[in-house]
């Protein structure tokens, strides 16, 4: 069920995925790991970053080496500290407006966590400061 809720994601069907999350937390308890996995894939494309990297902690504490798990972990450790590093690259961009590396950073930090116009509007800057 996890993976068909993620499938709606792709396709806009927000109601049915919320339908869809609460009958998983109702199972979630069943699920094998890998089922707990995918279903922290769904928390990450719905931006529940803090309740991914909670599942995804209780999986590696029944299954250390799941590589999924720590891929899936890594990448939320990514995203949360996206905010630390925009912070850092926003002091840079106050210091020099013509960084280009700045702005590449930006547009990564933005793509990462899923704020695409931010991200365009970050190259469209960078493009004009340089």
């Amino acid at each position: 069920m996890p993976l068909l809720a993620l499938a709606c994601t792709y396709f806009g069907e927000k109601p049915r995925v919320e339908y869809l999350l609460a009958e998983i937390e109702d199972l979630r308890a069943d699920y094998c790991v890998h089922s707990q996995v995918d279903l922290s894939a769904l928390l990450i494309v719905i931006q529940r970053i803090e309740a991914a990297v909670d599942l995804q902690q209780q999986v590696l504490a029944i299954e250390a080496d799941h590589a999924l798990a720590l891929a899936r972990l890594g990448y939320c450790r990514l995203l949360q500290e996206g905010e630390r590093l925009l912070k850092f690259t926003q002091q840079s961009l106050d210091i020099n407006l013509v960084q280009l590396t700045v702005y590449c950073n930006l547009v990564q930090i933005f793509l990462r966590k899923f704020q695409f116009k931010r991200a365009e509007s970050a190259l469209e800057c960078g493009r004009a400061a340089n």
